[in-house]
Protein backbone atom coordinates (compact mmCIF):
# COMPACT_ATOMS: atom_id res chain seq x y z
CA UNK A 1 0.00 0.00 0.00
CA UNK A 2 0.95 3.91 -0.07
CA UNK A 3 2.99 4.98 2.40
CA UNK A 4 1.67 8.68 2.23
CA UNK A 5 -1.63 7.13 1.68
CA UNK A 6 -1.74 5.25 5.40
CA UNK A 7 0.46 8.24 6.95
CA UNK A 8 -2.29 10.78 5.51
CA UNK A 9 -5.49 8.41 6.85
CA UNK A 10 -4.13 7.90 9.72
CA UNK A 11 -3.86 11.66 10.56
CA UNK A 12 -7.24 12.58 8.98
CA UNK A 13 -8.97 9.60 11.52
CA UNK A 14 -7.00 10.38 14.25
CA UNK A 15 -7.34 14.51 13.92
CA UNK A 16 -3.69 14.87 14.70
CA UNK A 17 -2.39 17.88 13.16
CA UNK A 18 0.21 18.76 16.24
CA UNK A 19 3.47 18.80 15.20
CA UNK A 20 6.75 16.19 17.02
CA UNK A 21 10.20 16.71 16.34
CA UNK A 22 10.36 13.37 17.62
CA UNK A 23 12.66 14.41 20.11
CA UNK A 24 12.56 15.65 23.67
CA UNK A 25 13.81 18.83 24.66
CA UNK A 26 17.50 19.04 25.73
CA UNK A 27 17.63 20.52 29.28
CA UNK A 28 19.60 23.28 30.81
CA UNK A 29 23.25 21.67 31.70
CA UNK A 30 26.60 21.20 31.27
CA UNK A 31 27.38 18.85 28.40
CA UNK A 32 30.73 17.23 27.21
CA UNK A 33 30.42 18.06 23.26
CA UNK A 34 32.54 18.01 20.19
CA UNK A 35 31.87 20.56 17.17
CA UNK A 36 30.72 18.21 13.95
CA UNK A 37 30.20 20.37 11.88
CA UNK A 38 30.39 24.24 10.86
CA UNK A 39 29.53 26.23 7.63
CA UNK A 40 27.85 29.24 6.71
CA UNK A 41 23.79 29.77 5.49
CA UNK A 42 21.68 32.55 4.79
CA UNK A 43 18.47 33.46 7.53
CA UNK A 44 15.08 33.46 6.26
CA UNK A 45 15.74 37.33 6.11
CA UNK A 46 18.74 37.21 3.97
CA UNK A 47 21.28 37.38 6.89
CA UNK A 48 24.58 34.95 6.06
CA UNK A 49 25.48 33.40 9.24
CA UNK A 50 27.58 30.43 10.24
CA UNK A 51 26.16 27.17 11.73
CA UNK A 52 27.91 24.94 14.16
CA UNK A 53 26.37 21.85 15.14
CA UNK A 54 28.03 20.32 18.57
CA UNK A 55 27.48 16.70 19.57
CA UNK A 56 26.63 15.68 23.12
CA UNK A 57 29.46 12.71 23.31
CA UNK A 58 29.02 11.42 26.45
CA UNK A 59 25.82 10.20 29.01
CA UNK A 60 22.49 9.27 28.15
CA UNK A 61 21.64 11.78 25.69
CA UNK A 62 25.15 10.95 23.73
CA UNK A 63 24.43 11.26 19.97
CA UNK A 64 22.24 14.53 20.36
CA UNK A 65 22.96 17.40 18.37
CA UNK A 66 22.89 20.97 19.67
CA UNK A 67 22.99 23.98 16.90
CA UNK A 68 25.02 26.83 18.04
CA UNK A 69 24.70 29.58 15.56
CA UNK A 70 26.55 32.30 15.25
CA UNK A 71 25.19 35.76 14.29
CA UNK A 72 27.13 38.63 12.85
CA UNK A 73 25.16 41.92 12.76
CA UNK A 74 25.96 45.15 14.10
CA UNK A 75 25.20 44.42 17.63
CA UNK A 76 25.86 40.95 17.93
CA UNK A 77 29.58 41.07 15.31
CA UNK A 78 32.22 41.74 18.44
CA UNK A 79 30.37 39.39 20.88
CA UNK A 80 30.40 36.39 18.48
CA UNK A 81 33.93 37.28 17.50
CA UNK A 82 34.79 37.01 21.57
CA UNK A 83 32.94 33.91 21.63
CA UNK A 84 35.26 32.28 18.17
CA UNK A 85 38.52 33.47 20.28
CA UNK A 86 37.29 32.01 23.40
CA UNK A 87 36.23 28.84 21.81
CA UNK A 88 39.70 28.75 20.17
CA UNK A 89 41.78 29.53 23.19
CA UNK A 90 40.23 26.74 24.97
CA UNK A 91 41.62 24.53 22.48
CA UNK A 92 44.89 25.52 22.24
CA UNK A 93 44.07 27.07 18.39
CA UNK A 94 46.15 31.00 17.88
CA UNK A 95 43.31 33.54 17.33
CA UNK A 96 43.70 35.50 14.22
CA UNK A 97 42.45 38.40 12.28
CA UNK A 98 39.07 37.86 9.48
CA UNK A 99 38.95 39.43 6.40
CA UNK A 100 35.23 38.32 5.86
CA UNK A 101 32.70 35.77 6.80
CA UNK A 102 34.26 33.13 4.58
CA UNK A 103 37.33 33.23 6.66
CA UNK A 104 35.94 33.11 9.58
CA UNK A 105 34.22 29.73 8.22
CA UNK A 106 38.07 28.20 7.55
CA UNK A 107 39.05 28.80 10.73
CA UNK A 108 36.03 27.81 12.84
CA UNK A 109 36.44 24.51 10.60
CA UNK A 110 39.65 24.16 12.78
CA UNK A 111 37.21 23.10 15.76
CA UNK A 112 35.38 20.26 13.86
CA UNK A 113 35.89 16.73 15.88
CA UNK A 114 37.14 19.58 19.18
CA UNK A 115 35.54 18.54 22.16
CA UNK A 116 34.05 21.40 24.90
CA UNK A 117 32.24 21.36 27.61
CA UNK A 118 29.63 23.52 27.85
CA UNK A 119 26.42 25.06 29.92
CA UNK A 120 23.61 25.18 27.53
CA UNK A 121 20.61 26.74 28.32
CA UNK A 122 17.68 26.68 26.11
CA UNK A 123 16.03 29.68 26.97
CA UNK A 124 18.91 31.99 26.76
CA UNK A 125 19.41 34.05 23.97
CA UNK A 126 23.00 32.88 23.55
CA UNK A 127 21.98 29.62 24.48
CA UNK A 128 25.97 27.88 24.71
CA UNK A 129 28.28 29.09 26.89
CA UNK A 130 31.94 27.24 26.19
CA UNK A 131 33.52 26.32 29.44
CA UNK A 132 37.04 24.41 28.60
CA UNK A 133 38.29 22.43 26.30
CA UNK A 134 38.53 18.68 26.96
Amino acid sequence: MNDFLELTQGLLDNNDFEESSGFDPIEPGTYRVKVANVEKKVSQNGNEYISMVLEIIDGELEGRKIWNNLFFTTKTAENTIKRIYKMAQLVDIEPKVFSDLDSIVDFCSGFVDKAFEIEYDEEAFVRVKFNKGL
